[in-house]
């Protein structure tokens, strides 16, 4: 086995819940449902889901409630949780694990898109371990560790830090 090949071995894939791309391949669509919030959101930067009103107050949250939609989960003005559903997405990650040769690592920037996320994962019998802000230094430790070493976690889903400093679960 040449370098490139054994790097490639030991390389987990690695996708995203919220991306335009899954490992080269494009994403899932927008749910119907999603797709009519999400452009509610983006031409009116207001909405109103599940009784809740969403606003955006310039560009930058409205893009960050865009990819809130995305993921499955919007936080309201009132800081309650609607949620969307994402079972095209949730079904491409699933096709994308069980495709890969190797362990495979999900960025997810949302802490409920986390929970969706690893809800159906367990729910389809793969079994997942989480990494963000939440998780301590000794648990992340032994996380990498089993997730190197052993057959199980098949996947990990790690939370990007720029999204885990805030206690409301948003960025």
């Amino acid at each position: 086995m040449s370098p490139s090949e054994a790097k490639l071995a030991i390389t987990p894939a690695m996708v995203g819940l919220v991306s335009t791309e899954m490992n080269g391949r494009p994403a899932a669509p927008l749910t119907a449902q999603q797709e009519k919030y999400y452009k509610t959101l983006r031409d009116q930067y207001v909405m109103a889901a599940d009784g809740e009103e969403v606003s955006a107050v310039n560009a930058a949250v409205k893009i960050n409630k865009l990819l809130q939609i995305s993921g499955g989960a919007v936080y309201s003005d009132t800081g309650a949780v609607v949620e969307f559903d994402v079972s095209n997405r949730l079904r491409v990650i699933e096709e994308v694990i069980e495709e890969a040769s190797h362990k495979v690592l999900v960025f997810v920037p949302f802490t409920h898109t986390i929970d969706l996320l690893k809800d159906h994962l367990e729910q389809a019998g793969i079994s997942c371990e989480v990494i963000n802000g939440k998780v301590g230094m000794q648990k992340r430790t032994e996380i990498f560790k089993a997730f190197q070493e052993k057959p199980e976690p098949r996947v990990l889903i790690i939370q990007p830090s720029r999204c885990t400093w805030d206690n409301s679960h948003r960025c």
